[in-house]
């Protein structure tokens, strides 16, 4: 079994190379990563952007936002948030148990003196607030559980940058909201020491684990991921599942917005007497400053949508 303790902190270079470690050959051994990111927002596999993230932090582009092959919620890093990364390789499906891992972190929380429990969500508990969630992923006999720990982590910007209040119709996954907080509330002890104090548990609980040592083949792979997918808006927001709203502009009408793989796809506002429809928008991105060029150009009385659907 392999273990790393991943410096890097580019969160395109990171989740590309856990990915890269999870599906490879090269590396036919369990491994677990434990790495941080510099700020960032991630989303899971079958989760829509615009339900989970305040737009503006979207339009602005003030902080980057990847999505993961996991499933889940959405997460915000920073450098005081912890991943650990359980990989196993070749394994049949009933030999997979995530809640393995999750105890595993349990066990060496438990072992600093403190008290933290495992909800029926299999999120880790401190002192009644969340400290860890967790995201899953099987591909090819291989397993990915991907836990978070929140140790020094700046909490008002989770509020800042998630939870929206937007609403919509799909089959996309929707986060579930917790009260967080920081282990360093109680461990009071700096993020290095409690990343060495992770490295030294893993190697004294687990039998004949190394070091794995990543070659110039592998860095380059993991850069060529990064470009081809993780940094591609067709994989950050086209993979969103297609979802409608329906949108109350008075007592009289409404609007009915369909959106597949980031595009308009209908679009029609339905009032007492008929239906308008704005079949112009139409395979418009579902980009607020687009939309709103569009209108103004096709349906200049309408321009007040925009403030109703972002």
């Amino acid at each position: 079994m392999y273990y790393l303790l991943n410096k890097n902190t580019n969160p395109y270079f990171n989740l590309a190379l856990e990915e890269y470690l999870f599906l490879n050959e090269k590396y036919n051994d369990d491994i677990i990563i434990i790495w941080r990111n510099e700020e960032s927002i991630f989303i899971g596999k079958n989760q829509n952007p615009y339900q989970e993230i305040h737009y503006d932090v979207i339009e602005n582009g003030e902080i980057p936002i990847l999505r993961r092959i996991s499933g889940g919620g959405t997460v915000y890093h920073d450098l005081g948030n912890i991943n650990m990364s359980f990989i196993q390789k070749n394994r049949n499906l009933h030999e997979i148990d995530f809640l393995e891992h999750t105890k595993f972190m349990q066990s060496m929380l438990l072992s600093l003196g403190l008290n933290v429990s495992i909800t029926e969500r299999k999120d880790l508990f401190l002192n009644g607030k969340k400290i860890s969630g967790s995201a899953q992923s099987i591909k090819r006999q291989n397993s990915l559980y991907h836990g978070t720990l929140l140790y020094d982590s700046d909490l008002n910007k989770l509020t800042k940058y998630l939870n929206s209040d937007k609403s919509t119709e799909s089959k996309a996954t929707k986060s579930v909201s917790s009260k967080v907080t920081n282990i360093n509330f109680l461990l009071k002890k700096d993020i290095n020491y409690f990343l060495d104090y992770c490295v030294d548990y893993i190697k004294n609980n687990i039998k004949n684990i190394k070091e794995i040592e990543l070659d110039d083949d592998d860095i380059k792979s993991v850069y060529n991921l990064v470009e081809d997918k993780y940094k591609k808006t067709e994989w950050i927001y086209n993979k969103t599942p297609k979802f409608q709203m329906v949108l109350p502009i008075d007592n009289r009408r409404k609007i009915n917005l369909h959106v597949n793989k980031w595009k308009i796809s209908k679009c029609f506002i339905s009032c007492i007497d008929g239906i308008v429809n704005m079949d112009k928008l139409i395979e418009v991105d579902f980009d607020k400053q687009e939309i709103k060029n569009n209108i103004l150009e096709n349906y200049p009385n309408y321009i007040d949508l925009i403030n109703l659907i972002f």
